[in-house]
């Protein structure tokens, strides 16, 4: 009885969420593979610190898309709000703008961190305000506010770029916990934490699946759906003018056009992690999983000697792949080979 039990037990553990033990399946055997296929440098200390720091700027922007898409929207502004919204911050922090009133520099970090951060929520409820009081395309509005906020970012920095003159701020962006954690990573955990809370432990969060999930049972409930879908957009842009400081602390500069493949990645990510675009359903865990195995593909291709050009087909590749599988025609016709099976 006991054996049985175990075994019974054992056995629910991996059964109770299929998805998030295939993910785990996959990172370590991808894991194990690229650590076989090139065993002196993927396994290495300073792979580990690469990857994180990789992945705290892309995990911030999957994060940004996860919140509208667990309510059943969309966002590829996230990227260029994050351009916008960066450069907007450098503005401050070098001086260029309110460089008269704050003269340390400690003041024009804080005031420009402020400032980013708000421009970001200004952003998002810009997307909101169509998508959800004035009922656009969510995929329509976001590319064309995509384009608005790269305009306001190359005006900002006239065509070119805007360069820190804050040692402190780079040296944090490049700086490590315990000499092994990235500080930028850490900041991405935190968000990731703040994230998971918002999406499983508040009314907002209940709210946002069961919009995504079913609009009307959603407005039955006596939920505002604008209201729900305005937040929604708003946290979006919050966390994508958090991607956007990220970047600026990493490199200490700040261009208009960066990051122009982040936004699918983000999506492949999310789609990965089993998240549908109808919404309504999603796993932080299952997220931040997903991020990292395609930092470890990432990483493994780079050591490879693949180029930037040939892992952006890769990328396209993988999120047809992976779209497709999770498809209703594709889910029916496995159904139909599972039906066969049992009849004979």
């Amino acid at each position: 009885m006991e054996n049985s039990k175990k075994k019974t037990s054992i056995k629910a553990l991996f059964t109770r969420d299929v998805r998030t033990t295939t993910l785990l399946l996959m990172l370590v055997l991808l894991a194990i593979f690229f650590s076989i296929l090139n065993p002196k440098n993927f396994p290495s200390l300073a792979n580990l610190r690469s990857m994180m720091l990789q992945m705290a700027e892309t995990g911030i922007f999957v994060l940004a898309m996860f919140i509208i898409m667990i309510s059943g929207g969309l966002n590829l502004s996230i990227v260029m709000l994050a351009n916008m919204s960066a450069a907007i911050m450098a503005t401050v922090t070098t001086g260029m703008l309110l460089g008269d009133v704050l003269q340390s520099n400690a003041s024009r970090i804080v005031v420009g961190v402020i400032v980013g951060l708000i421009t970001g929520m200004l952003g998002g409820a810009l997307n909101g305000l169509f998508v959800s009081h004035f009922g656009l395309n969510a995929l329509l509005v976001t590319t064309a506010t995509s384009q608005l906020f790269e305009g306001v970012a190359q005006l900002v920095t006239k065509g070119g770029s805007i360069v820190n003159t804050i040692p402190s701020v780079v040296l944090f962006g490049n700086g490590y916990i315990l000499n092994l954690i990235p500080n930028v990573f850490a900041l991405t955990l935190l968000c990731y934490l703040l994230a998971s809370i918002f999406a499983n432990q508040t009314k907002y969060g209940e709210n946002s699946r069961l919009l995504g999930a079913n609009a009307t049972a959603n407005q039955y409930c006596g939920n505002n759906n604008k209201r729900t879908l305005m937040t929604a957009y708003i946290i979006s842009g919050l966390f994508s003018a958090v991607g956007g400081i990220v970047v600026f602390t990493k490199m200490g500069i700040v261009r208009s056009e960066y990051g122009s493949t982040l936004s699918s990645q983000a999506l492949l990510t999310l789609v990965l992690a089993g998240l549908l675009l109808i919404g309504g359903s999603g796993k932080i865990s299952n997220v931040l999983i997903s991020l990292c195995i395609l930092q470890v593909i990432s990483s493994g291709l780079n050591l490879a000697g693949i180029t930037t050009y040939m892992k952006s087909v890769c990328w396209g590749l993988m999120l047809i792949l992976v779209v497709s599988i999770n498809s209703q025609a594709c889910k029916d016709v496995l159904n139909r080979i599972k039906m066969r099976r049992r009849n004979q």
